[in-house]
């Protein structure tokens, strides 16, 4: 079967909640994914390749303050006492800071009657199910990391429950809203 393999929306799904590591727990999972893979190869359907579509649709994130703060990352940088990983973050976020003037581009591909949306970061799941109740009935792939720079991708809900995604986040909470506007805007009709 042919297949295109790309990350998709992922940023809060883990093989941790089906793998507690013990050998059954590694057997179900496996079982799981190979009855998923046996089932997308019978619902596999072939069309014609028909018009191809490319919408894009620029959208500025608002950034967490910790990421905005110039002055703060810069003097994570110059300090020679700071470790490695503290500089590369500090340089991460300076970096994306910076280029707050460029919109990031959400890109809608359609083949036929299949569309890829490709996101950037690494989304959490809730924008792909956004995604695609927006366009019932219409196959929608959605594949994230499509610009590293935010980090990861969360809903406003995840940012107040906190822990490792947020926290690794460059975008301000209020992203969530400003990125589903933008999303309803691309794949309107």
């Amino acid at each position: 079967v042919p297949q295109i393999y790309f990350t998709g929306c992922a940023g809060d799904v883990t093989a941790g909640k089906y793998n507690d590591g013990s050998p059954e727990a590694k057997e179900e999972l496996a079982q799981r994914m190979q009855a998923g893979m046996e089932a997308a190869i019978r619902a596999t359907r072939f069309h014609p390749v028909g018009p191809l579509e490319w919408r894009t649709v620029p959208v500025r994130l608002p950034l967490r303050s910790e990421v905005a703060d110039e002055k703060e990352n810069r003097q994570v940088l110059a300090n020679p006492k700071a470790t490695a990983a503290a500089r590369a973050s500090a340089a991460a976020r300076l970096a994306f800071a910076l280029r707050q003037d460029q919109p990031i581009e959400l890109i809608l591909l359609g083949i036929g009657p299949a569309s890829i949306l490709h996101l950037p970061g690494e989304p959490m799941v809730e924008f792909q199910l956004y995604a695609q109740r927006l366009v019932p009935g219409r196959f929608l792939a959605v594949a994230g990391y499509g610009d590293g720079g935010t980090g990861y991708l969360c809903t406003a809900k995840a940012h107040s429950e906190g822990g490792y995604e947020p926290g690794a986040s460059r975008i301000a909470p209020e992203g969530e809203a400003v990125l589903k506007k933008a999303l309803a805007q691309l794949l309107a009709p």
